[in-house]
């Protein structure tokens, strides 16, 4: 007899429970109001996704429903109460022992949807947070249903057709017509003003009109004596300020970091394509209604890049190798595309516009024996920001320094394995001590120890046996 329903063991439902409500889950109650439901599923189609299990308590506890009937309102709501229809919202029902539960797969939309009640909610962690009409313009912003590079200029239109990139760029492409009317086939205008794209991408000087340009600091990273602590100071208050199109913009800051890695002694540290990758990457998608600039930070042992706006669509800090490719600026991403294709020497072209370039990142830094790029979404003044950090640090560095130590220490305490790796974040060393202790490969010496004064060891029966060989050293 076929069942409409999916039996679970003990064993799955603590696999279910073990991811615990956050970003990608949550847990509700069988008496709740089929209305309310909607808000969780909002807020994951407008987030990143998620599934949403009908029947488990907040103390995780199954008291589901005798039969599947019972969800009937519950399945009813969600289909029909959200605007615009979730695609692709699916519902399964799961058996644990005589109880049902309903579990609602959610999947991200690139649509911004909302309640019955005309609210629109994202998830947070593991809240779901009700937006005002500032809020919904910056998610609809992120997920490309409205976009900033359309938008209009008043501005004289001979900046543009009159410029000199734009003479050079038309003999280049062996366009043979006149400014105005390539702009015009190419949607570069509308209503005979500029778009922002056309201002930011033949404009000789687009920063007179829009904050788009890129700021290169040099940092020195020096220990101070009294204690433990780095300290990053400006080497000069006199910042490299590049201008121009976005192409002469790329390509002049490109040099200018090459030239900075050369009188830091440090050229070659990072591979020359992983620099020029995350660069375009910050260039192209970066949000352009944000008045701010692109910042790069180079460090003697990190470099950073700094893009204005936080990551687009259902990209996220942990999925960042996964998730679809979305352009937020696509007209501008099609332009240096086609400024690339005139390089014959692929590695030579700025722009291959195949969504691979965070790949690229990864895989040069891995080629390079490198760790692997840091890429996070933080607050800054002017809003979310996406950081690219590339490290001059090898995959394995930190584990290896930490095993070094203890082969010739008895312990070690978060802060010196900061001072030996050179590492500021206190949660990176955090981790790498998680690790080590998931391998087997060290033990706290005290469990009953608070924080601040937690300390490893080699695990015991790695002392016993000798330490020869699992240090990998």
């Amino acid at each position: 007899m076929n069942k409409n329903f999916r039996i679970i063991t003990q064993e799955e439902l603590e696999k279910i429970i073990d991811n615990l409500e956050g970003d990608y889950a949550d847990f509700k109650s069988i008496r709740i109001v089929p209305k309310n439901l909607e808000q969780s599923i909002v807020a994951f189609a407008n987030s990143c996704g998620g599934e949403v299990y009908v029947g488990i308590e907040d103390d995780y506890s199954v008291k589901g429903g005798k039969n599947i009937e019972v969800f009937n309102d519950i399945i009813t709501q969600i289909y029909h109460g959200i605007n615009p229809l979730v695609v692709d919202l699916e519902h399964e029902f799961l058996k644990y022992k005589d109880e049902f539960i309903l579990l609602i797969k959610i999947p991200y939309s690139s649509d911004l949807h909302e309640t019955s009640s005309r609210d629109v909610y994202v998830r947070k962690g593991s809240l779901k947070k009700k937006i005002g009409l500032d809020q919904i313009n910056q998610l609809k912003s992120k997920k490309g249903i409205i976009r900033f590079e359309e938008r209009t200029k008043d501005i004289d239109l001979s900046l543009i057709t009159e410029s000199e990139y734009m003479r050079g760029f038309l003999e280049r492409m062996q366009i043979h017509e006149k400014p105005i009317d390539y702009l015009k086939k190419n949607n570069f205008i509308y209503n005979g003003k500029p778009r922002i794209s056309a201002i930011l991408c033949f404009c000789d000087r687009p920063q007179s009109v829009i904050k788009c340009g890129i700021r290169v600091y040099r940092y020195e990273f020096q220990k101070q004596s009294r204690q433990y602590e780095y300290s990053r100071e400006r080497v000069s208050d006199q910042d490299a300020y590049d201008t121009g199109t976005l192409e002469v913009l790329i390509k002049n800051a490109i040099d200018k970091i090459q030239s900075l890695l050369i009188e830091m002694k440090i050229q070659g540290r990072y591979p020359q394509k992983a620099i020029q990758e995350a660069l375009v990457n910050a260039v192209l998608h970066r949000d352009y209604a944000i008045q701010d600039e692109i910042h790069i930070r180079i460090y003697d042992n990190i470099l950073e890049i700094i893009s204005p706006g936080g990551f687009p669509g259902n990209i996220t800090e942990k999925n960042i190798l996964k998730a679809s490719r979305i352009a937020r600026n696509p007209q501008i991403l099609d332009f240096l595309f086609q400024i690339s294709a005139l390089e014959k020497d692929r590695d030579a072209r700025l722009n291959q516009n195949a969504g691979e370039g965070i790949k690229t990142i990864f895989n040069e830094m891995k080629k390079a024996s490198l760790a692997d790029p840091i890429f996070k979404e933080t607050d800054s003044e002017n809003g979310r920001s996406v950081i690219v950090v590339l490290r001059h640090a090898s995959a394995e560095s930190y584990s290896k320094k930490v095993l070094r130590h203890l082969k010739e220490n008895e312990s070690i305490s978060n802060k010196e394995a900061r001072e030996i790796t050179r590492e500021e974040d206190k949660e990176r060393i955090k981790n790498v001590f998680k690790r080590l202790e998931e391998r087997g490969d060290i033990e706290r010496v005290d469990y009953n120890a608070p924080k601040s004064k937690i300390r490893y060891r080699l695990k015991r029966k790695n002392l016993d046996s000798g330490s020869q060989g699992f240090l990998g050293i």
